[in-house]
């Protein structure tokens, strides 16, 4: 997938950074955003070997990439271990514009209207 998970700090909140606001996983989501999350640090990692679409501002550390393989997609991201980020608008924009890459459907992003 482009890096090994090696470990992670208790969760926290830190500011998530758009590296490529081109790609549709990306291209609707603010940066920087603050999330409460669990990050990971990992092993073997080489953003030579990968596209970067999201990092921690703090450490720049590695939180969301893409490749091909063969002809293939491949995308990872790190994010989504709290129930309350898969419910966020920005989560479900971010997984819903990665879903339609890996599918091959790359399309305009577009922003949904935040709820209060």
């Amino acid at each position: 997938m482009g890096g090994e998970f090696e470990s992670h700090p208790d969760q926290m909140i830190a500011d998530v950074v758009v590296d490529d606001p081109r790609h549709p996983s990306t291209a609707a989501l603010p940066s920087p955003h603050s999330l409460f999350e669990e990050y990971y640090a990992f092993k073997n990692f080489s953003a030579d070997r990968v596209s970067m679409l999201l990092s921690m501002r703090e450490t720049t550390q590695p939180l969301a990439w893409y490749r091909s393989s063969g002809s293939g997609r491949v995308f990872y991201t790190a994010l989504g271990h709290r129930e309350d980020v898969w419910t966020s608008d920005w989560f479900q924009q971010h997984i819903t514009g990665a879903i339609l890459w890996s599918l091959g459907k790359d399309t305009a992003p577009r922003r949904r209207a935040v709820r209060r």
